[in-house]
């Protein structure tokens, strides 16, 4: 500290700007640090777990497709559809081995839990594909009665595979999780450190800049203090330590200014002594003029008429007060002035005449009053010197003081416009005046060109440096301070490129999210919708097999109707009162079918109304219902016309004994023919049980499926939620720094990472089409088993689905 108050102005306020712009330094070269290590959190985050897990996820989309082939080989039905259904399961296995591959590769460095549950899934993943080899070879060799055991088996197989999945899937999450909780720690770390050294920095230099202004105004206060006592007549100010700088300087100067005023004033106080001493002797060479007691001019010599400018004649007679200056006539100073010279005291002093030409004339006066011998005043004498060019000599010098005191004081209060005129003034008053003007000249020059330059970086422009020129200190002052601002400015350059460069990174990954986001809703839209048509597909053959078993039913009890229908035909060739009865029988059987068709109209209105209840999930089963409800109508008129026939059959009776030989023969046919119907309608119920197995197989994968595309999405919330998270922070840096403004090559710098956006974006891979195994399989089921009817509800999300997508691929899921 004792060598910085040792230095000169222009030291202290290098010594200032040098430790702040090194503290500056420091302070960016830390932020840049933090930047670095910050990006390479991102960089790992996202070359490393995001693509695994999107690998992981393309493996398990693998094994639902490979699924899917093994249950369309069991449901083929010839060699054609077999061989195209094997064809298509091999070419899966072959992708899912390229896809298991390239993620041994993305594992290799592993260790630790992170192996071992690989090295599990491996294993698991081995015994899966055995099975499904151990499958196409039992097929390729014709030994079906083996693949439902084996695909069972190859179910299995596949379950544990997804949970080994899934298990690495879940601790790729809790890496990802702690890398993103790191990255958080580190960006509040950084905000605490940055913003406890922007304080302790503004604090040091706020301490700094007071010491130097107090280095300053403490001498500059002392100067003022030396020139108000030189100015009261004080020649003797203490000056205390003096610096080596330019207030120094000038103190020094005030030093040596009033040490010569008091040696000048001794001088003249020993010269008065000397004059009273020898007054007798020097009288005929001293001015001399006598008053009376009342103050009138008796008498002057030649010498006081020289000076006052008077012939005798003209001042012989006059009062005092005519060489008075006219406001001291009538005070009371004046009065007893008079009085004591009257009072036989004498005066001495300096005192201020009139001359006759009004000038002033100061002259080194005794007035002493003569008495005679009883020591009676008769009549004052005044030995006087002119002393008119020493007063005017001092007054000069006690003018330039109170001048340079006005100036330090304006100076002091910041003030560095006032100058000390230098009309007038001559000799070391001159000197010391011009010395005193120039250091305030250079000393404005410079500050005001700090000034500007610290103004401009309180504002955040980096641009202004200090042009002019400037020799010795200054000079390297002005070199030093533009070379830290210079050094300042790209420091800010380069946390403004990082901060730039980590947003564009973070917005890429939220992008890339964005994108996966609406990849997994689009699938997840299309297996709702494969799940909403396989429901439907479920009733339908479920349905069917009901219709098949009532009309395997239908067709025994027919068999059994025709036959008895053969024996009473039989009978009618021996009786036609037989006839006649069993037409009774008949209305009465009819009238019963006639209220059973009632009860069922009634049953299928109730469950049309339970169907509209059920919304979207029940049209089906409301359209099945509205076509027995038109069945048991259509029935209840059969009966009704039926019952008419009879009764008209009763009345004919005898024509239709003509008719019962050839009714026997018709009734032998229809007993075959029922027979026929019966066979038929029991291997179509064989097949529709087999057919709803396979499709409660598929439902099962799709819920499967289901399950798994609701993990990716909520792995996929999770990562955009901590993209935006970075994102978010890297923008609060960039607008930090962004209040820099930077000059013109800085910003130059800076300008060529805008278009990183854009390239990145350019590069990013086109969403891949869905996977459409899942949709032919449906369509295949369907051509199978009639026209399907599709759910609103599925197709009106998977329109908002597109009406969503239909744009760019970056919006937010």
């Amino acid at each position: 500290m004792k060598r910085i108050r040792s230095l000169n102005i222009a030291g202290k306020l290098y010594v200032a700007f040098g430790v702040a712009c090194l503290l500056t330094a420091l302070l960016g070269g830390f932020s840049l640090a933090r930047l670095n290590e910050a990006n390479g959190y991102v960089v790992d985050l996202e070359q490393t777990v995001l693509k695994r897990v999107e690998q992981l996820a393309d493996l398990e989309s693998q094994l639902l497709k490979i699924r899917v082939d093994e249950l369309q080989l069991l449901q083929a039905r010839d060699e054609e559809m077999r061989s195209d259904e094997l064809l298509s399961l091999q070419d899966d296995r072959v992708a899912y081995v390229e896809a298991a591959k390239q993620y041994e590769q993305m594992t290799a460095g592993e260790s630790g839990e992170m192996a071992a549950r690989i090295t599990a899934m491996q294993q698991t993943a081995s015994h899966s594909y055995e099975v499904g080899t151990r499958l196409v070879e039992a097929v390729q060799a014709g030994e079906l009665k083996q693949l439902q055991a084996l695909s069972d088996a190859s179910s299995e197989a596949r379950r544990a595979l997804s949970k080994a999945i899934d298990d690495v899937i879940d601790l790729e999450h809790q890496r990802r999780n702690e890398a993103a909780v790191a990255t958080a720690e580190q960006f509040q770390t950084t905000v605490v450190t940055v913003g406890v050294a922007t304080l302790l920095l503004s604090l040091l230099s706020i301490i700094i800049g007071w010491r130097v202004a107090r280095a300053i105004r403490i001498p500059l206060g002392r100067a003022l203090s030396v020139a108000e006592g030189i100015t009261a007549g004080c020649l003797d100010n203490p000056i205390g330590a003096v610096t080596q700088d330019e207030l120094g300087t000038l103190l020094a100067r005030l030093d040596t200014m009033q040490t010569q005023l008091r040696l000048r004033g001794e001088a003249d106080r020993e010269r008065e002594a000397d004059y009273s001493t020898r007054i007798a002797a020097i009288r005929r060479t001293q001015a001399v003029i006598e008053f009376d007691l009342d103050g009138n001019i008796v008498d002057a010599n030649e010498l006081f008429l020289a000076a006052i400018g008077y012939p005798l004649d003209e001042l012989v007679g006059q009062h005092h007060r005519s060489l008075v200056d006219p406001a001291l006539h009538d005070t009371d100073e004046y009065r007893e002035f008079w009085k004591r010279l009257r009072g036989g005291e004498s005066i001495a002093g300096q005192f201020r005449r009139i001359r006759k030409d009004r000038s002033d004339l100061w002259v080194q006066a005794v007035y002493s009053p003569v008495s005679d011998a009883a020591g009676i005043t008769r009549r004052v004498i005044k030995y006087a010197t002119d002393i008119t060019a020493q007063v005017q000599a001092s007054q000069a010098m006690i003018a330039a003081v109170a001048e340079t005191q006005h100036m330090v004081e304006a100076a002091r209060q910041g003030d560095l416009d006032k100058r000390i005129p230098l009309d007038g003034k001559d000799g070391e008053v001159r000197s010391l005046c011009e010395g005193v003007n120039t250091l305030v000249d250079n000393i404005r020059t410079f500050i005001n060109d700090v000034g500007r330059v610290l103004g401009a970086l309180a504002q955040g422009d980096l641009s202004q440096t200090i042009d002019a020129q400037y020799e010795g200190v200054f000079a390297s002052i002005k070199d030093d301070s533009n070379r830290g601002l210079q050094q300042l400015a790209s420091s800010v350059a380069s946390i403004k490129l990082s901060a730039d460069a980590i947003h564009m990174a973070a917005s890429e990954i939220a992008g890339g999210n964005a994108d996966l986001s609406s990849r997994t809703e689009q699938q997840a839209a299309s297996l709702e919708e494969t799940a909403s048509s396989m429901e439907e597909l479920t009733s339908t053959v479920k349905q069917n097999a009901e219709n098949a078993r009532q009309a395997n039913q239908l067709a025994i009890g027919a068999s059994d109707i025709a036959i008895r229908g053969g024996k009473v035909v039989d009978q009618v060739v021996t009786t036609m009162a037989d006839i006649n009865e069993s037409s009774r029988k008949v209305v009465d059987i009819i009238s019963v079918i006639d209220g059973i068709a009632f009860q069922t109209n009634i049953l299928a209105l109730n469950a049309a109304v339970e169907a509209a209840r059920a919304g979207e999930q029940g049209r089906g089963f409301a359209v099945v219902a509205s076509e027995v409800r038109s069945l048991a109508q259509r029935s209840a008129v059969a009966a009704k016309e039926i019952k008419a026939l009879i009764t008209d059959s009763v009345k004919k009776a005898d024509g239709g004994s003509r008719l019962v030989e050839q009714a026997g023969q018709t009734m032998g046919e229809i007993v075959n023919s029922v027979r026929r119907v019966t066979d038929i309608m029991a291997e179509i119920t064989a097949a529709s049980q087999e057919q709803s197995l396979g499709i409660e197989q598929v439902t099962q994968t799709i819920t499967q499926m289901d399950e798994v595309t609701q993990q990716n999405a909520a792995l996929v919330e999770q990562a955009s939620a901590a993209a935006r998270t970075l994102e978010s922070q890297a923008t609060d840096l960039a607008t930090a720094v962004s209040r820099f403004r930077l000059a013109q090559s800085e910003r130059a710098e800076v300008e060529p990472a805008a278009p990183l956006l854009s390239v990145v974006k350019s590069s990013a891979p086109a969403a891949p089409a869905l996977p459409t195994s899942l949709a032919d399989t449906a369509s295949r089921m369907r051509r199978a088993t009639g026209p399907r009817r599709t759910g609103s509800t599925a197709v009106a999300k998977r329109a908002a689905i597109d009406a969503a997508t239909a744009g760019d691929h970056w919006a937010e899921f």
